[in-house]
């Protein structure tokens, strides 16, 4: 939102253009949010099933010589490895369900927002009020300043 104030001096069409510009970055960043732990939950059973086949070799080696010991601690880590790779998977779909719940209403409250900022400048526009180039607390204090008073004339 400070981000698109900055942009406040520039006309009406390109400030638009800036907004949509500026959710589609902010939709972004949420949806690479979220490929993280999508990825995650396909790979881990993957990597669990590796971990599954490798030591299963030396057991079956050590079942056809009789070394009972060898067989049994290959299919320890065998099995260690499949639970601990479905452990991973369950964790990481749970995290992006719940980060899917999260970002699912975000865009649509910030274009909701934005459009009530683009609005606002609009109105200040057509009342003669015009937006300094600057960037920075200033100029977002000064056109909270702005905001605020026509808030008080509507109330008026």
């Amino acid at each position: 939102m400070l981000e698109l104030v900055s942009y406040m001096h520039l006309p009406e069409d390109a400030l638009t253009e800036v907004a949509k510009q500026l959710l589609s970055n902010e939709a972004g960043r949420y949806r690479k949010a979220l490929s993280l732990t999508e990825s995650a939950t396909k790979i881990a059973p993957m990597l669990g099933l590796m971990g599954t086949l490798i030591p299963l070799g030396p057991g079956i080696v050590a079942l056809s010589s009789g070394d009972l010991e060898t067989l049994s601690s290959s299919l320890l880590v065998a099995f260690d490895t499949t639970v601990a790779g479905l452990a991973v998977a369950i964790v990481c779909f749970l995290v992006s369900k719940v980060r899917r719940r999260w970002y699912e209403d975000y865009p649509n409250n910030v274009e909701g927002v934005m459009n009530t900022l683009l609005e606002k400048a609009e109105a200040l526009r057509e009342q003669g009020f015009v937006f300094p180039r600057q960037k920075g607390a200033g100029f977002s204090g000064r056109f909270s300043a702005a905001v605020s008073e026509e808030a008080s004339y509507e109330q008026a």
